[in-house]
């Protein structure tokens, strides 16, 4: 139930218009700076919740591919992508795959807390908390589809 019902169609539109906005800043900056895979899951991500899939047919591909080489340096960033994209897998026309994102969460747990960095834990919980809080098909989001709510309960688990 909506605290303030007279207000709710002006506030979702509202909100969908700056999350739109958001999506074409995402997708300008992630276009710039293509090794960038933390950018390029924002605007997946943004572009799946509010379009119900990803629309871009090679993106996917080439922010997967960027949080793969950056694992060299800070793994578990990389981790961090690479559980939200297999989260997102379905949205981008790609076969689910919970069990490779429960294993990339669970590599970002162990390789964080292996040089004491908790942010990038923190971070990516709060990323798919989206999927089950707030981006759903009760709020609007993942149009004419299946919102990821489900998967991202079971991935939460892992990073708990």
């Amino acid at each position: 139930m909506t605290k303030y019902p007279n207000q709710r169609d002006a506030d979702w539109k509202a909100s969908t218009e700056a999350l739109k906005n958001s999506l074409a800043a995402y997708r300008a900056a992630q276009e710039s700076s293509l090794q960038s895979h933390w950018l390029g899951v924002q605007q997946l991500a943004l572009d799946a919740a509010l379009n119900g899939v990803v629309s871009g047919p090679g993106d996917y591909a080439i922010v997967e591919r960027a949080a793969e080489i950056a694992k060299g340096a800070e793994a578990y960033r990389a981790y961090g992508t690479l559980t939200e994209l297999a989260v997102l897998a379905p949205k981008a026309r790609r076969q689910r795959d919970l069990e490779c994102a429960k294993q990339n969460a669970a590599k970002l747990v162990q390789s964080a807390t292996a040089v004491g960095e908790s942010f990038p834990i923190e971070s990516t919980r709060r990323q798919i908390n989206r999927y089950l809080h707030w981006w759903t098909n009760a709020n609007g989001f993942f149009p004419a589809g299946q919102d990821l709510c489900d998967d991202a309960r079971e991935i939460l688990a892992v990073l708990s």
